[in-house]
């Protein structure tokens, strides 16, 4: 159930700009990285190492059961 609920949360952000603090690389290979929204969601992201430690601003291109995932749209914080 909670799953659910979780997936129609994420899906409403389809299309929306969040703010990431990008935390470390990704499990799904090189070039990709994990961070946080500021509601404390999951994103993954395609980047450089360059923005580790650092907030960018995403769009939101899917949304999954457990995680978003988005493209980088600008860096907002070095």
């Amino acid at each position: 159930l909670q799953t659910c609920i979780t997936y129609e949360e994420n899906q409403k952000l389809l299309g929306t700009l969040q703010k990431v603090l990008v935390e470390r690389g990704s499990k799904r290979g090189e070039g990709f990285y994990m961070g946080r929204s500021e509601g404390g969601r999951t994103v993954n992201l395609q980047g450089t190492p360059d923005i580790l430690g650092r907030i960018v601003t995403v769009k939101i291109v899917r949304a999954g059961k457990n995680s978003l995932t988005g493209k980088i749209e600008k860096e907002t914080l070095t």
